[in-house]
């Protein structure tokens, strides 16, 4: 096993998106060492999960699959906070807990993992980067959505590192994960913060995951555009960097 968590916030997915993410994670050439769903106020997915995945209470994938239900809603940034801390522990039969994977991969549920990229990710940081990120397609094209090799300056004013990459684990403690007061550009906020902590960023030119077209009502469920989004979160991010 690797030393790889992944995190998958889940909320009004489709169960076949959920599974295509789950399979194409037991295609990888390293296996993570467990993936933690999310369910962030769905219980109808939870029921699903259990159903397709687990007998006698053990997963059956060929890593350690666990589930959490969140009673309510509590959006993408609480969702993936609340899955680094409990995937920083594992309990054992006797109830004693043991720390897990030092690197945290954040998948959203209409994802997939394409084939080699957990090693490739990982191996970046095993030689000691602290975050790594690439590129990736979406809906129906093929042709990839590139960004730019890590650029200090440019981040000041660009978002250009997604979600979807890997971090070590102590640097995502460092500056307590996602900040879940921001209803947009959480994945910005939590990049620049890292970044001032004098963290080393690694892109690779190679697609990591597919995405299907982003929806509204998606797992944030707060309907706004994009314009609507810019006007809320950058003035928020950037009276942040002032104070």
């Amino acid at each position: 096993m690797s030393n790889v968590n992944i995190i998958i916030p889940i909320y009004k997915k489709s169960f076949d998106l959920v599974k295509k993410l789950i399979a194409s994670i037991q295609d990888q050439d390293l296996l993570p060492k467990s993936v933690t769903c999310v369910c962030d106020g769905d219980a109808e997915m939870f029921k699903q999960l259990q159903k397709e995945y687990f007998k006698n209470g053990t997963s059956t994938t060929a890593f350690p699959l666990f589930l959490e239900l969140l009673k309510e809603n509590k959006g993408a940034s609480f969702a993936r906070n609340y899955g680094a801390k409990i995937s920083g522990e594992s309990l054992s039969a006797t109830g004693k807990k043991s720390l897990c994977g030092e690197y945290l991969f954040f998948i959203d549920a209409d994802c997939k993992l394409n084939p080699g990229m957990l090693n490739e990710m990982a191996s970046q940081l095993d030689d000691g980067y602290d975050v790594v990120y690439g590129n990736f397609t979406q809906g129906m094209n093929k042709e990839p959505r590139k960004f730019i090799p890590f650029c200090e300056y440019r981040l000041e004013t660009e978002n250009y590192i997604n979600t979807m990459s890997m971090v070590r684990r102590s640097s995502f403690n460092k500056v307590k994960g996602f900040n879940i007061d921001l209803q947009f550009f959480q994945d910005y906020d939590l990049w620049y913060r890292i970044n001032k902590t004098g963290a080393k960023f690694k892109y690779i030119n190679d697609t990591i995951f597919h995405t299907e077209s982003p929806q509204e009502g998606d797992i944030s469920s707060i309907p706004k555009t994009l314009s609507d989004k810019a006007k809320v979160d950058k003035l928020t991010i950037y009276q942040t960097k002032l104070s």
